[in-house]
């Protein structure tokens, strides 16, 4: 297919599709505008009751409810797009129904499947812009949704205010059921204007991207990012972050429903459905829905046109935060949100405990029950506080209450998470609709307070769960959420791993050939040619087509199901050294090199290849060892290797891990020839890397990188049960799989030991980053040449083969280094390492650390 070179406007694409937003606006708005008419409670008959016209009310909420629950699966089948495209055929049935209503039931059924439409858009239309913006501008992008909700409140709300003079007004018993059909009918017009406008619509590209067309995706992302371009840097940079996300969530083999459910996912789940709920409870649709009632209260000369100003308000207000959501950032708007809402309830509340009274007939206001009539001072300061509190609400919770739950999801769960956030919008909502006016009616004020409660508790919560999202990309979401670091505490600037992807790429560093496997003129080449920084030098496609170079790089030992995904691309990297650019050895120079650096076995061996390279490679070698170095080199100062590129073959099943060469010796060949103050030197320096190795705030979990179970011997399972092989939630669950494996192999008098010494010793732990495996052969020195102060030579510390790497109690290098050590020499390894004296807390077992190690030193043995 040929593909013509044309350019996306993504604000203009961001804007139209938020029409859903304004469908979801016209809703809110349909019934406002109409109750204060002697039209609509003449031909419905709702009566005093209030439950039929909560009845009325809820009916869409509960729809929208059923359509958000039902968009995820519409929506990762079919796309986003077209599953919103479908949502809008549903409007116009629903507006159909509600216009030609001669009853309540048809005007519910109406409402309701209106609501599937206002569902669907709630939950799609955020995750669609999510998925098509970039991350400078997302905010912003996501907060149009609430602008358009606002708008479609605006517009039909003075529809109905010019269609309630119809026929003599609102007040006249003969009034023409025109006051509320023909606003409810204009809401066809929209409606026919997003189902075809949405046929020009590209689908998102990491929806195309989970569906493996990766030429579509490509080109959709030139379309948007770079001009139709599919060399421009950020373009190629986008393509490969959505490439290499997609590649771990496969590496991981588990399905989005099971996900869910998983404390890492579940914890962003609730965030999303929590700020939601909390978005309905602060109170703000209540002043939507019932907004005349309110003004009734207090005695307003014109209910509905003083309700229009807030309505006015409310759209005006959202620009605002539309322009400094992505400078000053989600969590402060959330915070200062919640707060500022509960102290206007908290005032308005108060007011009409202290002024008002119950209503009697000569007021002649069937609809309410409570009035501060008498007091028009106070009448207009509660509706000051009403003004306020929806200013408040749309400077903040309004826009960051739809941006947020949709950034804050792995890509394979985002339209089921944010479905299930939706839902929970609906679920109160719908509820609110149902019971609010009983509650207008019976408890009156106290309503009021217990809304500001709500935004109260809303604030409190906030503030401890919600990290600022601000910044990062969508595929960096896992480091704001998994990395431990407290909602509340100031992140370090660190550049987006985006960035520096596109920053590699302009550079010339990092080079991506086959690009989509598109020439410049959008045609699919015979011959893929493959690129490099010097094309003389060219790698060959047959040597390292599998070559992956990715922070995030596949760790399973089979070869992936979706591996057409990784062979498209190869990634030729480039380093200055001595001023000339050095490219990376190919599969067969690897194969070829005969200078080992360590002792092989039948699964790893690791070879120099020419001056620049050491590679780590054999059947036995885990990726995830690549993965661990690059968290490092990202996260902290801890001295590793630095590592060029990690990929498995897949016609041989050989992992390789390309890796920066290091001169000098390990400290095991080099231990009986260094001087005490050499030692002391040298272990000083292994002191410094290991605490800054433990200062790498802990995620919550014990397990490896991405709550991937544990490859120490300690934890190794068939299959790696999570049961034995982890992750674990806590350090009990870890002592258990300890016990559950020895049980296979030990007495059941060891056993009891055992547990009695884990009971009373093992818990509470610190979790820290550990090496896994720290013993003088994986620790290299090199001598410098440059003397220290004091005649001492200087020496160069680097820690090696990181593959048991991961998220451990805090004693675990300690026991690990004194098993490998055997020797008087053991304080050389072992004296940076915090000692745990045990034997003052075991007491009757009189035992102490030997025990422990001795039963480490059985399982590995």
């Amino acid at each position: 297919m040929a593909w013509k070179k044309r350019s996306y406007n993504v604000y203009f694409l961001c804007s139209f599709i938020t029409l859903g937003g304004g469908l979801f606006g016209f809703d809110i708005s349909s019934m406002s505008g109409v109750l204060g008419t002697a039209a609509y409670n003449n031909y419905f008959r709702v009566g005093d009751g209030n439950y039929k016209q909560g009845a009325i009310t809820c009916a869409m909420p509960f729809g929208s409810l059923i359509g958000a629950l039902a968009s995820s699966f519409l929506a990762d089948k079919y796309s986003r797009v077209t599953a919103i495209q479908f949502s809008s055929t549903l409007w116009i049935i629903g507006s159909i129904f509600q216009c030609a209503s001669n009853g309540i039931p048809l005007l519910v059924v109406g409402r309701v499947v209106a609501g599937l439409c206002v569902g669907i858009c709630s939950a799609m239309v955020p995750v669609y812009i999510a998925e098509v913006s970039p991350k400078h501008i997302r905010g912003r992008m996501i907060s149009l949704q609430q602008w358009a909700i606002t708008w479609g409140i605006l517009i039909q709300y003075f529809i109905q205010y010019g269609a309630s003079n119809i026929d003599g007004g609102p007040n006249n018993p003969t009034q023409s059921t025109a006051a509320f059909r023909i606003p409810w009918g204009i809401q066809i017009v929209p409606g026919v204007i997003y189902f075809f406008g949405l046929f020009f619509y590209p689908k998102s590209p990491r929806w195309l991207a989970s569906k493996d067309r990766w030429d579509e995706c490509m080109h959709v992302l030139s379309r948007l990012h770079g001009n139709g371009d599919i060399n421009h840097p950020l373009v190629l940079a986008q393509y490969k972050e959505i490439q290499d996300a997609l590649a771990l969530e496969r590496e991981q083999a588990s399905t989005s429903y099971q996900e869910l459910i998983k404390p890492r996912i579940a914890k962003r789940v609730f965030l999303g459905m929590s700020l939601q709920m909390w978005s309905q409870l602060c109170g703000m649709n209540v002043m939507m829905y019932y907004i005349v009632y309110i003004m009734q209260s207090t005695g307003a000369g014109s209910p509905l046109l003083t309700a229009s100003i807030q309505y006015i308000l409310n759209t005006a207000l959202t620009l605002p935060a539309i322009i400094w959501l992505d400078r000053f950032g989600r969590r402060p708007a959330i915070l200062i949100g919640f707060t500022m809402q509960a102290m206007f309830l908290y005032v308005e509340g108060g007011l009409q405990a202290g002024y008002g009274r119950a209503t009697v007939p000569e007021d002649d206001t069937p609809a309410i029950s409570w009035t501060v009539a008498d007091h028009p001072d106070v009448g207009k300061a509660i509706i000051a506080m009403s003004y306020l509190f929806v200013c408040s609400f749309a400077t903040t919770i309004g826009p960051t209450s739809w941006t947020y739950p949709a950034e804050i999801y792995p890509a394979k769960v985002r339209a089921k998470a944010v479905s299930l956030a939706t839902a929970s919008n609906w679920t109160w909502n719908c509820l609110l609709a149902l019971f609010v006016p009983p509650l207008l009616w019976s408890i009156n004020w106290k309503m009021y307070m217990i809304f500001a409660a709500f935004n109260t508790v809303a604030a409190i919560h906030m503030f401890l769960t919600a990290p600022e999202t601000k910044g990062f990309t969508l595929e960096e979401m896992d480091e704001v959420f998994d990395t431990g670091i407290k909602p509340w505490s100031r992140r370090r600037n660190i550049a987006s791993r985006l960035e520096e992807i596109e920053r590699e790429i302009a550079e010339g560093n990092l080079k991506i050939s086959d690009r989509a496997a598109h020439d410049e003129h959008g045609q699919v080449p015979e011959k893929r040619a493959v690129e490099s920084v010097e094309p003389e030098r060219a790698v060959q496609p047959q040597d390292i087509s599998p070559l992956i170079h990715a922070n995030k790089a596949p760790t399973s030992t089979s070869t992936p199901t979706h591996f057409n995904l990784f062979s498209n691309l190869v990634y030729s990297m480039s380093q200055e050294i001595d001023s000339e650019t050095i490219r990376l050895p190919t599969v067969a120079e690897i194969e070829a090199a005969t200078d080992l650096i360590s002792t092989p076995d039948s699964s790893a061996k690791v070879v120099r290849v020419n001056e620049h390279f050491a590679v780590k490679m054999g059947h036995g070698v885990s990726l995830i060892e690549a993965e661990n170095m690059r968290f490092l080199a990202a996260n902290s100062k801890v001295p590793v290797p630095k590592v060029h590129a990690a990929f498995r073959d897949p016609g041989t099943n050989k992992a390789y891990i390309i890796m920066q060469y290091l001169p000098g010796d390990t400290l095991e060949t080099i231990l009986p020839s260094l001087t005490p103050v050499e030692k002391a030197t040298i272990c000083n320096l292994i002191k410094d890397a290991i605490t800054e190795l433990r200062s790498i705030p802990p995620p919550g979990y014990l397990g490896m990188l991405n709550r991937q179970p544990y490859l120490d011997g300690v934890f190794w399972s068939e299959g790696l049960n999570p049961k034995i092989s982890g992750p674990f939630e806590k350090q009990e669950d870890m002592n258990l799989a300890i016990i559950e494996k020895l049980r296979q192999t030990e007495s059941d008098q060891y056993i009891r030991l055992l547990q009695n010494m884990v009971n009373q010793t093992f818990h509470s732990h610190r979790t820290v980053f550990t090496h896994g495996d720290l013993q003088p052969k994986n620790i290299m020195v090199e001598r410098l040449q440059l003397q220290e102060r004091g005649g001492c030579p200087g020496f160069r510390v680097t820690l090696l083969d990181w593959e048991s790497a991961g998220w451990y109690p805090e004693f675990w290098d300690f026991c690990n280094a004194t098993i490998a050590c055997h020797t008087k020499q053991a304080s050389l390894q072992c004296n940076h390492l915090p000692v745990l004296q045990l034997a003052s807390k075991v007491g009757k077992l009189n035992t102490n650390i030997h025990a422990y190690l001795q039963c480490y030193n059985d399982i590995h043995a």
